[in-house]
């Protein structure tokens, strides 16, 4: 049997990836439940103040009712824990001018995301993540507003979006990845 063959330091193996320290920042929209509590629009997830953990969760069985059992609630998956590698789940975040989930009736914010995070062209998906800055948009009820305001005392509110991304700017795209700091920079996914 022969051996692996060391690669030079540095290059991609195509299974470790490599580790940097800090955060990533992104905007993202957020529905709000009865109780003022922001959730996630795809997994109605609540955030609360301060750090939040991902977990794995599993969505209903969407074929259950074909065979009269109850499709069921989302709930932790009993699958041992995993990588986001692996798993679907975690904290998205998109970058300034890419977040498609805004409709009216939701709150936008800024969040920083760190741990384990996979990150794509228009955004990001992390272990943790917590909430920077808050717009809750003039459509949005000031019953809801003040629910909100009371849950979240420690995030910064703006009146409007472009405030808030001023004060709290998202990550650009792009990286810095150009032609001359990418060699894979004319033939990679955008």
């Amino acid at each position: 049997m022969s051996k692996p063959s060391v690669r030079p330091a540095g290059e991609f193996d195509g299974r470790t990836r490599d580790f940097a320290a800090g955060v990533v920042t992104g905007t993202r929209s957020f529905d709000v439940d009865k109780l003022g509590r922001r959730v996630g629009v795809a997994f109605a997830t609540v955030w609360r103040p301060g750090e939040n953990v991902a977990r794995c969760m599993q969505r209903p069985d969407p074929l259950a009712f074909l065979s009269g059992r109850e499709p069921g609630r989302l709930r932790e998956s009993s699958r041992p824990p995993h990588s986001l590698a692996e798993c679907p789940h975690g904290f998205y975040g998109y970058y300034e001018g890419s977040n498609d989930y805004y409709e009216p009736g939701r709150v936008m914010a800024v969040v920083e995301a760190y741990g384990e995070t996979v990150i794509g062209t228009r955004g990001f998906r992390a272990e943790k993540a917590r909430i920077v800055a808050l717009h809750v948009p003039s459509d949005i009820g000031l019953g809801v507003r003040r629910v909100v305001a009371r849950n979240y005392p420690d995030v910064p509110q703006f009146d409007s979006f472009d405030a808030m991304v001023a004060e709290f700017p998202p990550d650009d795209a792009g990286h810095g990845l150009g032609p001359d700091s990418d060699p894979d920079f004319w033939t990679r996914e955008a």
